[in-house]
């Protein structure tokens, strides 16, 4: 309750004390004047925000990397080359994404073997169509009208 009108004016209006609050509970973990005084706190706050945005699209990019090394590692212990095992599940329409895949190299290392042993078969069965020669020995389900 406010008895007089010094009292009245004095007091900050809501919206401004709740915008300075939001500011300074986003600040409380920084050091010195960088979370005590407004304005240098603002700046700090939107600083802060922006490297964080930036650290989530670095974390997104190393982290897709590192799934392609492990499947090109993964891969290459079955003697098939990372981008055939790319284009030839693309070819066999298996919509595995390389998330999926690197959890199965590391914790299901034999549905993996089979999963790489469908790309090449099916990564082969373009090869064929596109040279039009079939290898000896080898049955596939290629109808060829000639």
């Amino acid at each position: 309750m406010f008895l007089t009108l010094a009292r009245y004016v004095r007091t900050p209006p809501p919206d401004r004390w709740w915008k300075r609050r939001y500011v300074f509970n986003n600040t409380w973990r920084f050091w010195g004047r960088h979370r005590n005084c407004y304005k240098i706190a603002i700046q700090s706050m939107q600083h802060a925000w922006r490297q964080a945005k930036k650290g989530r699209r670095e974390k997104k990019r190393f982290v897709r990397g590192l799934w392609i090394e492990r499947l090109k590692a993964a891969s290459e212990e079955h003697g098939l080359p990372y981008e055939h095992l790319v284009v030839g599940l693309d070819m066999a329409q298996v919509q595995i994404d390389r998330k999926v895949l690197t959890h199965l190299a590391i914790y299901e290392p034999k549905t993996f073997k089979s999963i790489a042993e469908i790309a090449r078969i099916s990564y082969g069965e373009g090869l064929m169509a596109a040279t039009g020669k079939q290898p000896e020995g080898v049955f596939t389900r290629i109808v060829r009208w000639e």
